[in-house]
């Protein structure tokens, strides 16, 4: 690359920025989930991608968009969830969203909020180039109102976007 000097008064050579985009993974279900219970977690296995990083020490970006049906009425809800990684038949939780995080409260009653949601994640601990599944969990702590994810076909998406630093 050429560029200004730091005198700023001669043009030099300078080696360019290693940094760049290696791969970009995308994957779709519609496979509906739900649950009415406060203390229970609804794993969505059919939601799972799997992704094999080209090198160990690869930055993975995780766009994780759930369709999620939270309905009112009386009772809070929430939309927690888990993130796994699987690794050689090894999970591990990395990321968990706080109870308040994702939070309606309605007391009007009858409301149906239901949208597409968009999450980020980073992880730069994989640490392997052996295939990762990446799966969640999901539950409303709140109260025994009823959460569904990719309601009446609605899809789920994730996008992985590998990057070498």
């Amino acid at each position: 690359i050429l560029q200004v000097n730091s005198g700023a008064n001669a043009l030099e050579y300078t080696a360019k920025p290693e940094g760049k985009i290696v791969n970009i993974a995308y994957y779709t279900d519609t496979t509906e989930y739900n649950v009415a219970s406060s203390n229970t977690w609804v794993s969505a296995t059919a939601h799972n991608i799997n992704y094999t990083p080209s090198s160990a020490s690869n930055i993975l970006w995780i766009e994780f968009m759930p369709n999620v049906r939270q309905n009112s009425g009386g009772s809070d809800i929430s939309f927690v969830y888990e993130l796994s990684r699987t690794i050689g038949g090894t999970a591990t939780a990395f990321y968990e969203s706080g109870s308040q995080e994702n939070y309606i409260y309605d007391s009007s009653g009858g409301q149906r909020f239901q949208w597409q949601r968009y999450f980020l994640h980073k992880d730069d601990a994989h640490n392997t180039t052996n295939q990762i599944t990446y799966s969640y969990r999901f539950k409303n702590p709140h109260s025994n109102q009823q959460l569904t994810v990719s309601e009446e076909g609605t899809q789920t998406r994730w996008r992985i976007t590998e990057y070498k630093p």
